[in-house]
């Protein structure tokens, strides 16, 4: 026979079910907070069921911005990462750019233009381009170095990736012959006197040519006596005369120099010779010229030599 309990011990159960309550409550609350993040004031959360206040879920997420930050490290953004990302790619690239060979100029990677008698080998030694990275070439310095060699006038340097370097250069070009008792120079405008060159595959006689094929003006000067001193060069005062002179008188070819007679020469189709010293006072020399050549045709004066060194004072003998 079942027992029936008494309804009069059922109160006495009652503080014991509540007492269990508050304790499973307690444990999900400690399980709760354990789930927030580092630093969050407990007493702004609600627990589950009550509600969440707005302020507190403000704060939840400044909170996680702070656990966050601690995490990546204080004052640490992604922009910074980023930064530092391109610049070891940045890095990496120039590390690369440096060491690889391809960068490095080589004889096969210059080219050289408009050499015609000019060497080639001479003109890549002396622009000492070889081994260098093509980062560190100034055209500016390529072209100093290029232009220290006498028969370049100029040059124009170019330079292109990976290592290309592209060289143009204006070659010397004479203006007249000095003829010495050792060897026939060119002139240069300034005076400067070169050896004589033609290009690979030319005859020796186009050295003596101008760029329009006619014959150079000479200026013979047997024992070099309008040099200048301590220099391959000839006096540009004496030079530049001779070419005036020579302009005068278009059938004329060559003239001499000679210090005690300055320059000298023989009138196009006549037996006279005529001093005409120094290249001042050009146009009174032409006329004195002529006024001597009229006074020997007509007989009034004779001789083969008309010296006109001093205009004023023409002598005929």
């Amino acid at each position: 026979m079942a027992r029936r309990v008494s309804s009069s011990r059922q109160p006495h159960t009652q503080p014991y079910r509540q007492a269990a309550q508050k304790r499973r409550n307690a444990r999900r609350k400690r399980r709760f907070e354990s789930a927030l993040p580092y630093g969050l004031n407990k007493e702004q959360v609600a627990l589950p069921g009550i509600g969440r206040p707005v302020q507190a879920i403000r704060e939840t997420g400044s909170n996680i911005r702070q656990s966050v930050s601690r995490v990546t490290g204080s004052g640490w953004h992604w922009s910074k990462l980023a930064s530092g990302l391109l610049l070891a790619i940045a890095l990496t690239g120039l590390y690369w750019v440096f060491t690889d060979a391809s960068y490095y100029v080589s004889a096969d990677t210059v080219t050289f233009r408009n050499l015609d008698y000019l060497g080639r080998d001479e003109l890549t030694s002396l622009s000492d381009l070889e081994g260098w990275s093509v980062f560190w070439l100034k055209p500016d310095e390529i072209r100093e170095r290029v232009l220290a060699h006498p028969y370049v006038t100029d040059a124009q340097v170019s330079i292109g990736l990976p290592a290309q370097v592209t060289i143009t250069v204006e070659k010397a070009h004479p203006i007249a012959l000095w003829v010495t008792k050792d060897a026939t120079l060119w002139l240069l405008a300034d005076g400067a006197a070169l050896t004589m060159r033609t290009a690979p595959g030319q005859p020796p006689e186009a050295a003596a040519m101008d760029t329009a094929g006619h014959p150079l003006p000479q200026i013979v000067d047997v024992n070099r006596e309008a040099q200048i001193p301590g220099r391959s060069a000839m006096d540009p005062e004496v030079l530049h005369s001779a070419l005036a002179l020579l302009e005068q008188f278009p059938n004329l070819k060559s003239v001499r120099y000679n210090e005690g007679f300055g320059l000298n020469f023989g009138l196009p189709d006549s037996e006279h010779w005529v001093y005409w010293g120094d290249g001042y006072d050009l146009d009174q020399k032409l006329t004195t010229l002529a006024k001597c050549e009229q006074l020997i045709a007509s007989g009034q004066a004779s001789g083969q030599i008309i010296d006109i060194r001093y205009p004023n004072r023409p002598f005929i003998r």
